[in-house]
């Protein structure tokens, strides 16, 4: 049995408080594992960690009143030769921590999947009304019969729309006139990618270090920002923990 938190997991005198009641950690203790456990009491409960007892990482008075107030709200008691709730971290308590960080993390990062999810579709919002306006245009113009009228219309529209039109010629590899049939198509075939993918819901899961985030997978070995596979069923696209790290330094 491992700790599983972000917070917690691999830290060795908290994966020992886990298994073992020779490493429980008591008032007098000093190190990273107090600084960690006081990081969670704040998460958690928004405890009240003395600055002092914080800026040593030293598991001082408040800091076990913090403990012993978590243990009792939650009562977290071992039956067997306990009454009521101590201020000592040991395997039930170091476990009740972590379920409940495993279970803020997920939430959190949730919150960040979808916040980058809409940011985006913000851009995709952005084109597709340009999209439907070049497409209006071009058809009207397209509409019509040779003359005066379509010979100023069609000045406008490449005048006006010269930007668009050069991106779209470039990017769909199309020639640049906006009346021939394949750039009609073309733009026709984008527009539809981009209300498709606008109406589609998220398709991207949280997968840390494994499954496509697998290091092991990739030559040098190594965890991506986020990974993909065309045969892959939905959802197909996994943010791995570089993504999320990058995500908060960037908050």
């Amino acid at each position: 049995m491992t700790l599983k938190s972000q917070l917690f997991r691999g830290d060795p005198k908290l994966e020992a408080c886990l298994v073992q009641d020779a490493a429980h950690i008591t008032q007098g203790a000093i190190g990273a594992h107090v600084s960690k456990i006081q990081a969670a009491l704040i998460r958690l409960d928004s405890a009240d960690i003395a600055s002092g007892e914080e800026a040593n990482s030293s598991y001082g008075p408040s800091t076990a009143n913090a403990v012993l107030e978590y243990k009792q709200a939650r009562n977290v008691i071992n039956r067997s030769y306990q009454t009521q709730a101590d201020n000592i971290v040991g395997k039930m308590t170091i476990k009740k921590m972590d379920d409940e960080l495993d279970e803020l993390e997920k939430a959190e990062k949730q919150v960040i999947i979808k916040n980058a999810f809409e940011a985006s579709r913000q851009s995709l919002r952005v084109v597709l009304p340009i999209l439907d306006g070049l497409t209006v245009f071009i058809d009207l113009v397209a509409g019509l019969q040779a003359g005066p009228i379509k010979t100023v219309l069609l000045g406008l529209l490449n005048a006006t729309q010269a930007r668009n039109i050069a991106v779209l010629s470039t990017r769909l590899l199309v020639p640049r006139d906006p009346l021939s049939p394949l750039f009609r198509d073309a733009l026709r075939k984008a527009r539809d990618i981009i209300q498709q993918n606008l109406n589609d819901s998220s398709n991207i899961i949280d997968q840390g270090n494994i499954g496509r985030c697998n290091p092991n997978q990739f030559n040098p070995p190594g965890v991506p920002f986020a990974a993909t596979q065309r045969t892959d069923p939905d959802p197909r696209v996994s943010v791995c923990t570089p993504f999320f790290a990058a995500y908060l330094i960037g908050a």
